[in-house]
C-alpha cells in the first residue's frame, strides 16, 4: 500500500470519528418520535428505542455498573420473561417500552441549553440579580428562578443555580435545596423532567390544560412552604449585568413560546414540544453565536451531547425496562390479580392518596429507582378506588415523583445538585428536604382529594 493511499486510509478514519454522531443519532430519535405522534403508529417510536438500546450495547461498560443500570438488567429480564410466558400479545408490552423513547429525547435535547448559558456568563448576571432581593425572600425567589428555567433547561436549570450560587450564597445547604425544589415545582407546570413525561405516557387522555388544574394550584403551595419553612439565604453583592439578565430571559422566552407553538399549532405533546423547542433555540444560538465557525459550533455541541449520554446511560436503561414493566402489568391475568390487591391494600379516599405521597418516596429514600414502584402499581391503582377523576391520579403520580426526587440519595435531581453545588449529599435528601416533602405531601393530598373529587 503505498503512502499516499495510507495517508488517505487514516484521514478517512479520522474524519469519521469526528463526525457529529451525538447530534445526527439524537436528531434521528427526535425525528422519529416526531413521526411516531403525528402518524399515530408506534413503529416510529420502536425506530426511536432501538436507536437507544443500539447505544447501551455500544456503551454497556458505562452504565452496567451503576446500581440503576444492574436494575434495570433485573427488571427487563424479569418483564421478558413474563411476556413470553404470558403475554397473548408481546408486541403491546414492547410497544409500552417503545412509548417511553420520547422520554430519552426530552433529557437529551434540555441538555443543549446549557451551554449556551455558560459561554455567555449569563449565570454571573443571575447572581446579580439574585442579591438585590432581601435575604429572607431569596429562598423563595431561587424557588421561582429554578422552576421557570427547568421548563428550558430541565436539570440544566439546577446546573445553573449552582454556577450561580454555589461560593456565592449561604449557608449552601439552603441555595442547593431551594433549587432543587424549584425544579420538582416545575413538574407540576409542563414535563420538565423526564419522569412526568413518563407519567404522561401513562396517561394519554389528560391533556396539558386538565393537568395545570391541579398541578397550578399544587406548585403554588409548594412555593409558598418553601418559602416560609427555608431560613434566610446571605448572599454577597454583585455586579449588575443589565444586558446579559435580559439576554437570559429572552432566551428562556423564546425556548418557552417555541413550547407553546409546538404544542397549540404543531399538536405536539408537551414532552416532544420541550424536546423540539429545547433543540431548535439551542441549535439557533449557538450558530448565530459561532457563525465564524459553524464546525466548531457543532462540535460542541455533539459533545454536549455525548457527554449527556454518558450521564443519562443508566437512567435510560431504566426508562426502557420500566417501560416493559408497565407492559407486562397490562396482561389481563396480571392486571386482575394486581388490582385485586390494590384494592383490598390500599385504603380508599385521601388516605390511599396519603398512603402513597409518604410511602413510596420513603421506600426511594432506600436506593430504589420510583420508576420501579411507579411501573408496578400505577396500571393497578385505579382513580375510582380512591375517589377522584383520572386528573387527580395523574397529579397524585406526578407529586409523588416530585417527593421521591428530593430524597432519594441516588436520585438524578441529587446526584446533579451534589455536582453543581459541590456539597455532600448527606446534607440533602431527608436532611435537607424531609420536613419539606412531609408538608407538601400532606398538603397535596387534601388539595387532590378536594380539588379532583368526581
Amino acid at each position: 500500500m503505498t503512502t499516499s493511499t495510507v495517508s488517505t486510509v487514516a484521514a478517512a478514519a479520522r474524519s469519521t470519528r469526528e463526525l457529529p454522531w451525538g447530534l445526527a443519532g439524537c436528531g434521528a430519535a427526535l425525528a422519529a418520535s416526531s413521526a411516531g405522534e403525528i402518524t399515530g403508529h408506534v413503529g416510529w417510536d420502536a425506530v426511536a428505542a432501538l436507536l437507544f438500546v443500539a447505544g447501551l450495547a455500544v456503551g454497556w461498560r458505562h452504565w452496567l455498573v451503576r446500581p440503576s443500570g444492574r436494575v434495570a438488567v433485573v427488571v427487563a429480564l424479569g418483564a421478558l420473561g413474563v411476556t413470553a410466558t404470558l403475554a397473548p400479545d408481546p408486541a403491546v408490552v414492547l410497544a409500552a417500552a417503545a412509548r417511553m423513547s420520547s422520554v430519552v429525547v426530552l433529557m437529551l435535547c434540555v441538555a443543549l441549553m446549557r451551554p449556551i448559558f455558560a459561554d455567555r456568563q449569563l449565570d454571573a448576571a443571575l447572581a446579580a440579580t439574585l442579591s438585590r432581593v432581601p435575604a429572607a425572600l431569596r429562598p423563595a425567589a431561587v424557588v421561582l428562578a429554578s422552576c421557570g428555567a427547568a421548563l428550558g433547561l430541565s436539570f440544566g436549570a439546577v446546573g445553573v443555580a449552582g454556577a450561580t450560587l454555589s461560593r456565592r450564597a449561604g449557608p449552601e445547604q439552603v441555595a442547593a435545596c431551594s433549587a432543587m425544589r424549584g425544579l420538582v415545582l416545575s413538574m407540576l407546570v409542563a414535563p420538565s423532567t423526564a419522569s412526568v413525561a413518563a407519567v404522561m405516557a401513562m396517561f394519554p387522555g389528560v391533556s396539558w390544560a386538565t393537568c395545570l388544574t391541579i398541578g397550578a394550584p399544587v406548585a403554588v403551595i409548594g412555593a409558598a412552604l418553601a418559602g416560609l419553612i427555608t431560613r434566610p439565604l446571605a448572599m454577597e453583592p454583585c455586579e449588575q449585568r443589565r444586558a446579559n439578565v435580559a439576554l437570559a430571559i429572552c432566551i428562556l422566552l423564546a425556548e418557552l413560546g417555541a413550547t407553546v407553538f409546538a404544542h397549540l399549532v404543531l399538536r405536539m405533546s408537551m414532552t416532544l414540544a420541550i424536546s423540539i423547542a429545547s433543540s431548535f433555540t439551542a441549535l439557533a444560538c449557538a450558530l448565530y453565536w459561532g457563525r465564524g465557525n459553524v464546525t466548531t459550533a457543532l462540535s460542541r455541541a455533539d459533545g454536549e451531547l455525548a457527554a449527556r449520554w454518558t450521564t443519562i446511560m443508566p437512567e435510560t436503561a431504566l426508562f426502557l425496562s420500566c417501560g416493559l414493566l408497565v407492559g407486562v402489568m397490562q396482561i389481563p391475568e396480571l392486571a386482575a390479580a394486581a388490582k385485586s390487591v390494590a384494592v383490598h391494600v390500599l385504603p380508599g379516599g385521601m388516605w390511599g392518596i396519603a398512603a402513597i405521597l409518604f410511602v413510596v418516596p420513603l421506600i426511594t429514600v432506600a436506593g430504589i429507582h420510583p420508576m420501579v414502584p411507579f411501573a408496578l402499581l400505577a396500571p393497578t391503582v385505579s382513580a375510582a378506588s380512591l375517589g377522584i377523576t383520572e386528573t387527580g391520579l395523574y397529579g397524585m403520580w406526578i407529586v409523588t415523583f416530585m417527593l421521591s426526587m428530593l430524597l432519594s440519595p441516588i436520585s438524578v435531581l441529587t446526584m446533579v445538585t451534589v455536582t453543581s453545588f459541590d456539597i455532600p449529599g448527606r446534607l440533602l435528601g431527608l436532611r435537607g428536604n424531609g420536613l419539606y416533602a412531609a408538608t407538601l405531601a400532606a398538603a397535596a393530598t387534601v388539595a387532590i382529594g378536594l380539588l379532583c373529587a368526581p
